[in-house]
């Protein structure tokens, strides 16, 4: 009995073990799953996802944000002339200066011949010179100069960071037109292998039929003559999915030729969002980037004129300078051969030839430019919105009468048919019925499409989200 109970023993501990050395496996393989990038082959996107990954892959777009390094680097050169500049120079130079002898004192003395110098021992000779100095310069006192030029900085870096919220929305509206122009490709295919297969069902009953003498040669020649017309059809559907597979690609910064899923649908509301242009209108101008981005500008230039103005300014800066100077190497830090100077330097400009004004005029000048274009701009924006509610009016409109259209197709089609099996119509009647069912179901889709690209306009219009859902609040 007790080795009976160790036996069972035994064999529940060998199958625990075996548990937790299966559990260890697959944890394993889950984790070099993961490390290996294989768990998901990553072509499956929702829209949100397509955008996200453009935003951290799209070329255009890294080009931009490295604007914004150039723009610390002026702020960083901004910043230097606020601080010390410390330099040294080593110089070395051989030399003969006849300078003394061109002095008539001098030479008056050299020729006189009761001298007691001989005239030989005063003539200057070749001489080697080395120096070697340290200089610092600091400014002192430059009338806000720095700090103008430190916040003109800021403002460029605010400019900058604008302009990349303004690109990345160009480029989310432009992946969420390519996104739904790929759906709506996705969705024509569908529609004509579904009719082919359709046909292809048709053809095979118009068959059987005239084999029993209940159908004529003519409906099985438009059996035929109707499915051989859907492949020329569907040769195009799939080029069309290509073409649209390989555009979103591109904008998203992959390869044009990956596999690319959409996990989104062509699915939209039916309720015609709000129409009030006025409210449209002053959400983008207060959530448009670009407009921002020109208000801050003007800031900039504005910053600009206040520095020219102090370029006139006078300016103090302290200045010095140590070292050595030598005719012999070895001299070089000896006392006896120091060299140096300290001082003030104070420095202001009397007359600049109207350079100063000059330069304001220009800056004044593009004030005056960056206004007018935003005055444009907005009145631009205010027509764009218009136009867009009228479309997405009229895509709303085309939608529900193209719902319509589809059940009252499905309907005939059924009718159709039913009257075909008991020989109350005809092959054509059918034919004609499948065809009118198979355009209306392309015109869903098609007016789908439209709704989802007329909102993802205006949301783009206004500076919203295009995931976002669509409110005027």
């Amino acid at each position: 009995m007790i080795k009976g109970l160790m036996g069972r023993k035994n064999v529940a501990f060998n199958g625990i073990a075996r548990l937790l050395l299966v559990f260890f496996m697959a944890c394993l393989f889950s984790v070099s799953l993961i490390l290996t990038g294989e768990a998901g082959d990553g072509s499956t996107f929702t829209l949100r996802e397509a955008i996200d990954y453009a935003l951290s892959h799209n070329q255009d777009l890294a080009r931009t944000r490295e604007r914004v390094h150039e723009v610390q680097g002026m702020k960083k050169e901004a910043v230097a002339d606020a601080l010390p500049q410390v330099s040294t120079s080593i110089d070395s130079f051989r030399y003969r200066d006849p300078g003394i002898l061109n002095s008539p004192n001098f030479q008056d003395f050299i020729n006189d011949p009761n001298s007691p110098f001989p005239r030989e021992a005063l003539l200057p000779r070749p001489v080697n010179m080395y120096n070697v100095t340290f200089s610092l310069e600091q400014p002192i006192y430059s009338w806000g100069k720095l700090g103008k030029t430190v916040e003109a900085a800021r403002i460029e870096f605010e400019t900058t960071d604008l302009n990349i919220r303004a690109k990345e929305q160009e480029i989310a509206y432009n992946i969420a037109i390519a996104y739904y122009n790929l759906l709506l490709s996705y969705e024509r295919l569908k529609v004509l292998e579904k009719a082919e297969e359709t046909q292809e069902n048709n053809l095979k009953i118009v068959s059987d039929k005239y084999e029993v003498e209940t159908a004529t040669k003519l409906d099985l020649l438009k059996a035929k003559t109707a499915l051989s017309n859907l492949i020329p059809q569907r040769i195009a559907a799939e080029n069309d999915v290509k073409i649209a597979r390989a555009h979103l690609n591109y904008l998203m910064g992959r390869k044009i030729d990956e596999p690319l899923t959409l996990a989104d649908s062509l699915y939209i509301s039916e309720d015609l969002p709000s129409q009030d242009l006025t409210r449209y209108a002053l959400i983008a101008f207060r959530e448009r980037p670009d407009l921002a981005s020109l208000d801050s500008g003007i800031r900039f230039l504005e910053k600009r004129i206040e520095i020219e103005k102090l370029s006139l300014r006078p300016s103090f800066n302290f200045f010095g300078n140590f070292g050595w100077s030598t005719i012999e190497m070895e001299n070089v830090g000896k006392s006896d051969y120091e060299s140096w100077r300290v001082g003030i330097g104070f420095k202001v400009t009397l007359f600049d030839g109207f350079r100063i004004s000059g330069r304001i005029m220009q800056v004044q000048s593009q004030i005056m430019q960056n206004t007018l274009q935003k005055k444009y701009l907005e009145s631009g924006i205010t027509l764009e919105i218009e136009k867009t509610l009228k479309e997405l009016t009229r895509a709303y409109e085309s939608l529900q009468a193209a719902l319509t259209a589809q059940e009252e197709a499905n309907e005939t089609l059924k009718v159709a048919q039913d009257n075909f099996d008991l020989n109350l119509a005809t092959q054509l009647d059918v034919l004609y019925s499948e065809s009118q069912v198979r355009q209306a179901e392309l015109n869903v889709a098609q007016a789908r499409r439209d709704c989802l690209a007329a909102r993802a306009s205006l949301k783009y219009l206004i500076g919203l989200d295009i995931t976002k859902d669509l409110s005027v609040e």
